[in-house]
């Protein structure tokens, strides 16, 4: 979502062309002409991949697993304009494969002795807190440049990107094979970018397109008469839940950390000693998942700030926009035009609405598991 996430397309006439750069290069972050060069030519290249999904299917070398899903993917589209009000347009109509893993490689840096992540700001799209690329050595390249000027950084590849909605956003090699419930996620995320967007704001739209997604996934299974798909899908996210937690935690003690009037040498050591910590509690929620590996290989990393702003970005709000779209009892036109009106609050009230709405989800939560006195 280069929204996306971690991080979109058919383009008519030059002026169309020139839009499409800058508003890549918006989503991603950058202002040098080089980098907006970059994100043109390579979202042209993508481009030029993509063909109607009515086209790719009659094809009679098309290997069964891509066909099965991208007709799954077809059911999944008219899904998400059907029961969740989002845009009904030519997004996902078309395919591409684009011969690699990812579509594009963010990055994100924040200084060394500071949470928060660095901010690109752009016309179209405001300020996001990544930059995004099409090739991975450019990714990288920027990367060991923030490194030498003392930044924390992280390279993370994303499977899909959004122009929010200015093009139609084509099917990917990189996502079409996932399972069942990530295939509807990415793909409901993705168009909820499209239905709201707030300029200067990564962390509302990353956690509001992730907080709709989940409401997608849980609709799409019970639709197909899959609770046990669905149970299984909610354990894997109560397990990121705690997970994000788990970091929200020791980047909220880095927070008050970087806060203190200490030499940088023992500022150092504290973050050190912090992120070891970090270590220790993630092996007792290991213990808590029976052994569960799945955040093995982001916990193997040398972990920084950068990582943490990454997590924070994409789920911290999430819980805000589940308490809303309960408020509203699933009516998700409804909950599109409540989460739009706070998206217009300036940002410190937005915020603010936001936190609140959280505490109200705690609190729920917490309620929920007291237990019941005798005779009640």
């Amino acid at each position: 979502m280069i929204i996306s996430t971690g991080m979109r397309y058919r383009i008519h006439r030059l002026p169309s062309m020139m839009m499409a750069g800058a508003l890549l290069a918006g989503l991603s972050g950058c202002s040098t002409l080089g980098y907006y060069g970059q994100a043109l030519s390579g979202h042209l290249e993508l481009v030029s991949r993509a063909q109607p999904l009515d086209a790719v299917l009659q094809r009679k070398d098309l290997d069964p697993e891509t066909r099965e899903r991208l007709e799954q993917a077809v059911e999944i589209r008219h899904f998400a304009s059907d029961a969740l009000a989002l845009p009904k347009n030519g997004s996902y109509t078309q395919y591409a494969d684009i011969g690699r893993p990812y579509a594009v490689w963010n990055v994100v840096a924040t200084p060394e002795f500071s949470v928060i992540p660095l901010r690109w700001c752009y016309f179209v799209a405001g300020c996001v807190s990544y930059r995004g690329y099409f090739d991975l050595d450019e990714a990288r390249a920027n990367a060991s440049e923030l490194r030498e000027h003392g930044f924390d950084v992280m390279v993370s590849g994303s499977q899909a990107y959004s122009t929010l909605g200015w093009f139609d956003d084509p099917l990917l090699n990189t996502f079409i094979n996932q399972p069942g419930a990530q295939l509807v996620n990415i793909i409901v995320h993705e168009l909820a970018h499209q239905r709201l967007y707030i300029k200067d704001d990564s962390a509302f739209n990353e956690a509001f397109a992730t907080a709709v997604a989940r409401e997608g996934v849980r609709r799409w299974f019970e639709r197909q008469g899959v609770p046990d798909a669905y149970l299984a899908y909610v354990e894997a996210q109560e397990r990121r839940s705690d997970f994000h937690q788990l970091l929200i935690g020791t980047r909220k003690a880095l927070q008050q950390l970087y806060r203190r009037n200490v030499p940088e040498a023992v500022m150092r050591s504290d973050k050190e000693a912090a992120f070891a910590d970090l270590h220790e509690q993630y092996a007792g929620f290991k213990q808590r998942w029976d052994g569960y590996e799945g955040f093995d290989a982001f916990m193997q990393r040398k972990l920084d700030n950068a990582q943490l702003a990454m997590f924070a970005t994409y789920r911290e709000h999430v819980p805000a926009f589940e308490v809303l779209i309960a408020r509203h009892d699933g009516d998700m036109e409804a909950f599109y035009q409540a989460a739009a009106r706070i998206g217009k609050l300036p940002r410190e009230h937005r915020q603010a609405m936001l936190v609140a709405l959280a505490e109200e989800s705690a609190g729920a939560r917490i309620e929920a598991s007291l237990p019941i006195p005798p005779g009640s």
